[in-house]
């Protein structure tokens, strides 16, 4: 039976391999520990049964690649480095991929992002102009670039399927809704925090549609040689998704905001914040993302928001459950320490007034007031 190699053992890679087992199909994770802890086995419901393997590589390491994907027929790229990693980590990891799958002669199917479309448009969707206002965004276009090159100069056989934010079972430290920044919070009555705008429309995408979608678009010669869109198909914000959140599992807790110049604070500690303020446009202006060409081309129906928390959240109890105890807060790293130092001395969080010098001495003087 054809093999499909997974690179990346994330939510968007643990949510395909779910839909492809769920088809009776042979599963091989790679990732660089060559194992799966069992909260992240939770995501995926199928490895019960199903015919899986894992195997420990570095997608950076062509030898390691190479290994890896040895009888494959379908090539996963979910891999998911952090902010700070993208400019020398992804490319080599597309690079090595790209090469692996034309040895295997195997289709390569890659999860992206939006980051490359034109800022400021009504609705992005697959035809959106290609102009990115990022060195991010800039990085997945030369990314892509690559793919079609190699599609176009060696029949590389590929296809991808790009989505906004996510949310969902296996969402943890990199999702707006995940574990760290919000679920953790929610059941512990912490207040939570969010980027830029939370009441402006802005576009989410549930983790089990994107792997739904890219195992659907691996095997479908119709996808091939394109890329897709995968959205949700209800309008909505961050604040009512929060408090939707908030309504299913029972709990209230306060809303808070970081703002650009807290932000860019923060990343003189974290060189992953580092990263997020040039992207903050896509949560201070109203993102719209309509995935509609691939809804109607393999009638593709997107999970609706209710639902989706619904799952996400019977996805987090199990999460919780199995560590036999409560989920902890996340701990007080700096970023943390100077959040909860604003919230205790009563300082305005989204700093509208005075700029870095001023946050500082703003979070010093809580401090200090507060340990008096």
């Amino acid at each position: 039976m054809d093999l499909q190699v997974i690179f990346g053992t994330g939510p968007v890679g643990l949510n395909t391999a779910q839909a492809l087992l769920e088809q009776g199909m042979n599963i091989r994770f790679v990732n660089r520990s060559g194992s799966l802890s069992e909260q992240r086995k939770l995501v995926v419901p199928a490895l019960k049964e199903g015919n899986w393997e894992i195997q420990k590589a570095d997608a950076t390491v062509w030898e390691q690649v190479q290994k890896a994907v040895e009888g494959a027929s379908h090539i996963y790229h979910c891999a998911n480095p952090l902010y700070h990693q993208w400019s020398t980590i992804l490319r080599k990891v597309q690079e090595n991929l790209i090469q692996a799958a034309l040895e295997q002669n195997a289709v390569l199917a890659v999860s992206e992002n939006l980051y490359m479309y034109k800022r400021g448009v009504d609705t992005i969707q697959i035809d959106t102009e290609i102009d990115p206002p990022t060195k991010k965004g800039l990085i997945r276009q030369a990314l892509h670039e690559k793919l079609i090159q190699a599609g176009k100069e060696n029949s590389l056989k590929w296809t991808t399927i790009r989505a906004s934010d996510f949310y969902g079972p296996g969402s943890t430290d990199q999702s707006v809704f995940g574990t760290k920044y919000f679920l953790n919070s929610l059941f512990n009555s912490k207040k939570v925090y969010f980027m830029g705008n939370a009441s402006i429309s802005h576009s989410y995408t549930y983790v089990k549609d994107f792997g739904k979608a890219l195992a659907l678009a691996a095997h479908d010669k119709d996808a091939w040689q394109k890329s897709w869109i995968i959205a949700n198909k209800e309008i909505t914000n961050t604040k009512y998704i929060a408090q939707k959140f908030m309504y299913q599992a029972g709990k209230q807790v306060g809303m808070g905001k970081l703002s650009r110049r807290l932000l860019s604070f923060l990343g003189i500690f974290n060189p992953v914040i580092r990263e997020v303020p040039e992207m903050l446009y896509q949560k201070e202006e109203d993102y719209i993302v309509d995935g509609s060409d691939f809804e109607k081309k393999f009638n593709f129906r997107p999970t609706s928001l209710n639902d989706g928390i619904a799952e996400t959240l019977q996805w987090y109890n199990s999460y919780r459950n199995i560590l036999l105890k409560p989920i902890e807060a996340p701990k007080m790293n700096q970023f943390d320490k100077i959040i909860a130092l604003g919230d205790k001395a009563g300082i305005e969080l989204n700093l509208k007034e005075g700029d870095v010098e001023q946050a500082i001495k703003n979070v010093r003087k809580g401090k200090n007031a507060h340990s008096s």
